[in-house]
């Protein structure tokens, strides 16, 4: 049968890995990624392409580090959370961008590249993400992501920031070893109290 030259045809092209809408994506759009290791977008891996798509479609905090040079790829949610450190973490490599936790994440890498999944709760991270260094705790787990080989060409981030959390625990240990005191103290007075001489 004679196809009607008015119906849509079939789409051939494979959806990118930035198709859709949010700031990240267009960014991604945008950015000159064949002046990092990871080349042309027209030249990465199924795998590569696949994640990309899968982190940027989170509503949780995600990043991609990918080869060597741990080239960040991340979503709108970790923009909200690195704060100050985006835009200018896009495209470049996570030890540049936070020297001041590589003592705590390149043990980390070096334990995912060998194929291992790292995961901490309430993990401290003091890291300038204003004009000042703070202490943010995360939950956060380091996943290897692994290529067509086999081999682990790069990790999966994912966090949520307990910052609060921790803040409001440690509020509420010094409030109950207050009362403890309080009542130690109590009894104390009362004691001396009780075994002054009467007149």
């Amino acid at each position: 049968p004679e196809q009607n030259p008015m119906s849509p045809r079939p789409s051939t092209s494979a959806p990118g890995p930035f198709d859709g809408p949010g700031e990240l994506r267009a960014l991604c759009r945008e950015f000159d990624w064949s002046s990092t290791s990871l080349g042309p977008v027209d030249d990465w891996s199924p795998v590569l392409r696949t994640a990309v798509q899968m982190v940027l479609s989170s509503g949780l905090p995600h990043i991609i580090l990918w080869g060597e040079d741990l080239i960040q790829i991340y979503n709108d949610s970790c923009a909200e959370l690195i704060r100050s450190k985006h835009p200018a973490s896009l495209g470049r490599g996570s030890l540049e961008i936070w020297p001041e936790v590589a003592h705590i994440t390149q043990p980390i890498f070096e334990r995912v590249f060998e194929g291992e999944t790292v995961t901490s709760e309430d993990a401290l991270y003091p890291i300038f993400r204003t004009a000042t260094m703070e202490d943010v705790y995360l939950t956060i787990s380091y996943s290897p992501i692994r290529g067509e080989a086999g081999d682990v060409a790069g990790i999966l981030v994912a966090m949520v920031e307990t910052t609060q959390n921790v803040a409001f625990r440690s509020l509420q240990t010094e409030r109950e070893q207050l009362y403890v005191d309080l009542d130690v103290e109590r009894r104390r007075l009362m004691t001396i109290f009780e075994q002054a001489p009467a007149y």
